[in-house]
Parts: structure tokens; C-alpha cells; sequence
């Protein structure tokens, strides 16, 4: 299983499987929904063969506490997974296109 189907895996059930990865997201999505993408991959080396991914998911939400309510259900989540990963960083932000408040959370991940 690639990172990246471990993660909506993982995720998938905090908004009944409106898991999208970057530019697979519907003209009209419904609220709330996540946004995953791969920010950036680091090759295994000699000693260590796993993969590196830095994975961005993104929460659309209506509303800010429903916004941060989510992003610590997604941080939860992402704690109990069965993969390896470990949070790095969340931001607060405001979508004007689609009008949802959005919580931008960082984590790195190995395959």
C-alpha cells in the first residue's frame, strides 16, 4: 500500500469518504471534505529503506470550530494509524473560491 492510500485510508471515514487527492476534488463538493497531496519524497538510503513522504492534508469546513474540530480528528487519526508518521505543523486559512474555512496540517509519513 502506498503512502498516500494508507493515509485516506486512515482518513476516510472522518468525512464519510470524501478523501480527494489534490486536483481530483468535484466542482461542487460537499462539506466537509479533505485534500491530501504529497509535498515532497525522500529515497531510502543504505541504512534506512523506507521512503520519506512530506503529505499535506488539507480540511474544507463551514465554520472554523468545525475546521479545528476536524484537523483534530484527522491528527487523531493519523496517530492511531498503522503506518509509521508523525505530525509537523497545522494553519489556520480561509478559502475565498469555495468560501470554507480550511485547516492546512503537515505530516511526514513513511512507505
Amino acid at each position: 500500500m502506498t503512502t498516500e492510500s494508507a493515509v485516506r485510508a486512515a482518513l476516510t471515514s472522518l468525512v464519510s469518504s470524501r478523501v480527494y487527492a489534490i486536483g481530483e476534488v468535484p466542482d461542487t463538493p460537499t462539506s466537509p471534505y479533505i485534500v491530501l497531496q504529497v509535498i515532497s519524497t525522500v529515497p531510502g538510503n543504505i541504512k534506512n529503506t523506507d521512503t520519506q513522504k512530506r503529505v499535506q492534508v488539507d480540511v474544507y469546513a463551514r465554520g472554523y470550530d468545525t475546521a479545528k474540530g476536524l484537523e483534530a480528528s484527522v491528527r487523531a487519526a493519523m496517530a492511531a494509524a498503522t503506518f509509521s508518521n508523525c505530525f509537523l505543523v497545522s494553519r489556520d486559512a480561509f478559502d475565498p473560491d469555495v468560501k470554507l474555512n480550511r485547516q492546512i496540517i503537515d505530516f511526514y509519513a513513511w512507505d
